[in-house]
């Protein structure tokens, strides 16, 4: 069970709002011609999924967002991508809002990124696969080599929605 069904069957929702968009920006920014966000913390890794590939693939489309540190720690183990610094987990959403695809860990821009309903590829973490939600734009990679989508063929899939105002019964 994922993460956001645990909460939702604890307020007796239905479990399916999951399947949702349940975030929405006001302004989705525009990252001069980038098309890719990466994130990846310092917890939740898998040591089978490809960074390199990633970056060898959108490393020029993409920029990283998260900790200084983090981002640094990123380009010595995978290679160098452009770094995106973002004040507040409004810019990121808005960064994450503006591009063709996300790629990040179990972490809070992949939580963004869920939320949105943005196109993703996560780094499954093994030993607790909570944030897998299943959608036809998100890929859950729990070991590589994948199928990896191709920007060409995705769109932009963020779409601001009115989001449900359904009540859960408590």
């Amino acid at each position: 069970m994922n993460l956001a069904r645990v909460h939702l069957k604890q307020f007796g929702c239905a479990l399916e709002l999951d399947q949702h968009q349940w975030i929405i920006v006001d302004k989705p920014t525009d990252l001069n011609g980038k098309e890719v966000v990466l994130a990846r913390s310092s917890r939740y890794h898998n040591p089978r999924f490809n960074w390199r590939e990633i970056v060898r693939r959108f490393g020029r489309q993409a920029v990283f967002v998260g900790t200084e540190s983090e981002w640094q720690e990123f380009c010595r183990e995978f290679g160098p991508v452009d770094y995106h610094k973002c004040a507040d987990l409004l810019e990121v959403a808005r960064a994450i809002a503006g591009v063709k695809l996300f790629v990040g860990n179990q972490s809070c821009p992949y939580a963004i990124a869920e939320g949105l309903k943005q196109n993703a590829i996560l780094e499954v973490f093994q030993k607790v696969p909570n944030c897998v939600f299943p959608r036809p734009n998100a890929w859950q990679v729990n070991s590589t080599p994948f199928q990896i989508p191709r920007l060409e063929s995705l769109t932009n899939a963020y779409r601001p929605r009115e989001i449900s105002q359904q009540k859960c019964e408590t």
